[in-house]
């Protein structure tokens, strides 16, 4: 199974200006408690914006999907 959550940030863009998003991200194991799963968002989410002010406000599991989907 892989699992997909979804986390709400906040970051500094590269020229300083603070933005919001959510985004989903995958992960291989389910997760359930929220410091984990914080702590997880916060570095996969962390190597795709490249910002050191990163701050995850929530994050949520979504759903769970087979491997061999193709969706």
């Amino acid at each position: 199974m892989i699992y997909i959550y979804s986390a709400d940030f906040t970051y500094e863009t590269r020229d300083g200006q603070p933005a919001t998003e959510t985004r989903e991200f995958t992960y291989p194991n389910h997760v359930t408690d929220p410091t984990d799963l914080a702590d997880i968002a916060e570095h996969l989410i962390g190597i795709a914006v490249s910002s050191r002010r990163l701050h995850i406000l929530a994050v949520r599991p979504v759903r769970a999907r087979l491997k061999t989907d193709f969706v």
